[in-house]
């Protein structure tokens, strides 16, 4: 019986959240809602711009998000990464820790903790400015086999596959040696862009994956709902999410539509990973597929309400209530 539900490798990243208005965004030609990595120089400049600005400190990253929220629903989860010898670093493994994941986190000497600045426009729509520091130092080594191989699920995103690439394959080779099944979500379009061809071929080892429709469109060229049915020929459970409209499942070659459930959105940082721990907290207490989206899409639903990517008070009892 495996010891954890979710073992998540995740680039470790200190979120800085902050508003701002489009002019913002096109001083530093930001393209909205899209993700964009800076070195050191660039992003002290835009670190400087905001320096006056009202900000909130959320450890994250986008599978550290998932995780997050899978343990607070009570699933036993592991994150594996690197953050800094420094301050931010700290912080981060305390309050992983605190809301129950079990820490598999490296200490880096030579580079601080990563900082993703979320851009939060009067639409709702973020935009990440992002400097990777420690979080893209992990070695194989600091890989916990041995977690891996007691986990049900090897979890990871895009943003570690396109950063870390050999150890993310290292991860995926552990846990097929184990039985262990592999979840991916393809994180943003522009990504999938740039690894197009090698995104394709990791999908014939993959078991279950999560994409937007934006994704989607980038991955096959498609809209959602045929994206989602050309995608679950090549996996086990393909997952297009479309916003306030829902989500589509397929798998077996059947699609099924999750309708959402509609709040008012403050703040979409985080939507994606929250509906993937729902999704997950399902699959691995074994409930029925249209269950597992019903679970993500009311996770993101509830994780819109709010600025950040962290709930205050456990939705458990709300997501176990959906049965």
């Amino acid at each position: 019986m495996a010891k954890f539900d979710v073992f998540g490798i995740g680039n470790a990243l200190m979120d800085v959240l902050v508003k701002v208005d489009d002019s913002h965004l096109a001083e530093f030609n930001l393209k909205k809602g899209t993700f964009h990595l800076f070195d050191k120089d660039e992003m002290d400049k835009i670190i400087e711009s905001i320096k006056n600005k009202e900000k909130k400190l959320v450890p994250a990253g986008s599978a550290s998000n998932t995780i997050a929220g899978l343990a607070t629903l009570g699933g036993k989860c592991v994150l594996c990464g690197k953050v800094g010898n420094d301050e931010y670093g700290g912080i981060y493994e305390e309050i992983i820790v605190k809301n129950g994941v079990k820490s598999n986190l490296s200490k880096c000497s030579k580079e601080i903790t990563g900082q993703n600045i979320n851009f939060i426009t009067p639409d709702a729509e973020r935009t990440f400015a992002t400097i990777l520091g420690a979080s893209v130092n992990l070695e194989k080594h600091e890989v916990f086999h041995e977690d891996i191989a007691n986990s049900k699920i090897f979890y990871f995103t895009g943003y570690e596959f396109e950063s870390t690439k050999d150890i993310i394959i290292h991860g995926m080779d552990i846990a097929k040696e184990n039985g262990v099944k592999i979840a991916f979500d393809l994180s943003d379009p522009r990504l999938v862009e740039r690894n197009l061809e090698e995104i394709k071929l990791l999908l014939k080892s993959v078991d279950i994956v999560f994409m937007n429709e934006s994704e989607a469109l980038a991955l096959t060229g498609l809209k959602a709902e045929d994206a989602a049915s050309v995608v679950g020929e090549d996996v086990d459970i393909a997952v297009v999410k479309v916003g306030d409209k829902g989500s589509y499942i397929s798998s077996q070659g059947q699609t099924i539509k999750i309708e959402p459930y509609l709040k008012k959105a403050v703040d979409t940082t985080g939507a994606g990973d929250w509906y993937a721990a729902g999704f997950l907290y399902g699959y691995v207490n074994d409930k029925p597929l249209e269950l597992c989206g019903k679970y993500g899409s009311y996770a993101a639903s509830k994780i819109v309400e709010v600025v950040g990517a962290k709930l205050e008070n456990s939705i458990k009892d709300e997501i176990d209530s959906l049965e």
